[in-house]
């Protein structure tokens, strides 16, 4: 390495000094940091219990960070889905003359709406406002299914009595 440097290098006789007067110094201090190694105080050294106990602590705190993270994941195009689902067995008339499926709509809807509310700051109050209006719309229309059913079954009752 030395004849690499050219104009720079050190004579031969004066390299071998100071690598004999540097080497012993560089060689007592290995030696002291290996002792030292060796003679370590044991009591700086951890259980495996207590590091057993660390790792779970972290795991836990990961898991709640994941869980805090994760709360608004929803992503808003599986709200659309669920929407444009409801929409369609509307459109199909599913609730009409149903009862059971009017019950089944109300089932869906409140957390279809609870969802769309608690992801609001997520995807916007414009996005939210939309996806809100078309569960309600939709719900007037599945409500005049139900009003329909309730005129229906009225005149029954009264002529039962």
């Amino acid at each position: 390495m030395n004849d690499e440097l050219d104009t720079t290098s050190l004579a031969s006789d004066v390299l071998d000094n100071v690598f004999e007067m540097w080497w012993t110094k560089l060689e007592e201090q290995i030696s002291k940091a290996v002792e030292k190694s060796r003679n370590g105080n044991k009591s700086e050294l951890r259980s495996d219990r207590e590091l057993i106990e660390e790792v779970l602590s972290l795991t836990r705190g990961f898991s709640i960070d994941r869980r805090r993270k994760s709360k608004g994941s929803i992503h808003p195009d599986a709200i659309e889905d669920l929407l444009h689902t409801m929409e369609s067995l509307v459109n199909l008339k599913v609730f009409e003359d149903n009862p059971e499926g009017l019950e089944l709509f109300e089932r869906f809807y409140r957390p279809i709406e609870h969802i769309i509310e608690e992801i609001r700051d997520d995807i916007g109050r414009s996005k939210s406002n939309d996806l809100s209006d078309r569960l309600r719309r939709l719900k007037i229309e599945v409500e005049s299914y139900s009003n329909e059913i309730n005129e229906k079954i009225s005149p029954r009752i009264r002529k039962r009595k």
